[in-house]
């Protein structure tokens, strides 16, 4: 069984992972997550086998085939380093926190436009976590990041709400980062924010990135 996953510019990679060991599995199917690391990083890919129980119980041969790598150069895992401070680490300076670049990228491999919004919002979003960031700027941030959560709900569709909750937490994955956020948070108090006028079909304007047809 073999399963072709496209990304972004590497050599073909063929990786031969060990025979599953299926243990209750479901009525017709079993999930099976592997981990590839690759030369910048790795991501988890998750592979569904199908077929009937007496398939199951015997060893499934499996055969994983990169054409093209996860891509777009991420940078390591800055690990529990990463988490020391509330602007976490920049190894390769574009501006965004390394892990989340490289949560942004592997959550989202084959969405560009989903990642390229959720890399804007998460620009925006760290300046809300900046211990240099001027008391009473919270307002103008948030007006901001309207803007970045329309381009967002117009490429996430019906997974936007979810989408967001999973993005905020990651990016507010410290306590003190979340004190710092709630500090943003409490300058809001009694204003009311909204993106624009824009309906739904037009949200993609505020979309700071050039669009890929997908």
């Amino acid at each position: 069984m073999a399963f072709i996953l496209s990304a972004h510019a590497a050599p073909v990679v063929e990786w031969q992972p060990e025979q599953l060991s299926i243990r209750q599995p479901s009525a017709s199917a079993v999930n099976k997550t592997v981990t590839v690391m690759l030369a910048q990083g790795a991501g988890s890919l998750n592979t569904r086998l199908t077929g009937g129980l007496n398939d199951l119980a015997k060893p499934l041969p499996n055969a994983i085939t990169i054409a093209e790598g996860l891509g777009d150069k991420l940078p390591p895992d800055p690990g529990k380093e990463g988490k020391q401070t509330l602007m976490g680490i920049d190894s390769d300076d574009d501006g965004l926190r390394d892990d989340i670049q490289r949560y942004i990228y592997l959550t989202y491999p084959d969405q560009p436009n989903v990642k390229n919004a959720l890399r804007q919002l998460s620009l925006t979003f760290q300046k809300t976590l900046d211990p240099a960031r001027e008391v009473g700027t919270g307002r103008s941030i948030a007006k901001e990041m309207s803007l970045d959560i329309d381009c967002l709900s117009y490429f996430a569709g019906e997974g936007f709400y979810e989408m967001g909750m999973r993005h905020k937490a990651e990016v507010l994955n410290t306590y003190d980062r979340t004190r710092q956020y709630l500090a943003y948070d409490k300058e809001l108090s009694g204003g009311v924010f909204s993106g624009s006028d824009l309906p739904y079909a037009e949200r993609y304007k505020h979309c700071e990135f050039e669009i890929q047809s997908q």
